[in-house]
């Protein structure tokens, strides 16, 4: 079976350089994306909603966001916007 088109662009905007830690009353979430206009956190704890955690980016191509409502072992993805569009990781 053929990959898909974007599956080439998504692999370098997002190494395995992702992490989520605990918290006293919620979860901060950090992730390496060099090449990302916007990211957000999504997942059960905001219903997928990509507007509700939309996360800050940081020097070197970090972006982070804390997230009261996120509990460890909450499942979550990244949404990725960038030149070439919209990405969202499978979840974690």
């Amino acid at each position: 079976m053929a990959q898909p088109l974007l599956q080439p662009l998504v692999q370098p905007l997002v190494q395995q350089r992702k992490q989520a830690c605990s918290c006293l009353e919620g979860v901060a979430f950090r992730v390496w994306a060099p090449h990302a206009i916007q990211v957000s956190v999504v997942g059960t704890f905001n219903d997928w909603n990509a507007s509700a955690h939309p996360m800050q980016s940081e020097p070197r191509g970090y972006w982070s966001a804390f997230v009261e409502r996120a509990r460890i072992g909450d499942p979550y993805s990244y949404q990725l916007s960038t030149d070439w569009g919209v990405h969202q990781r499978a979840p974690c």
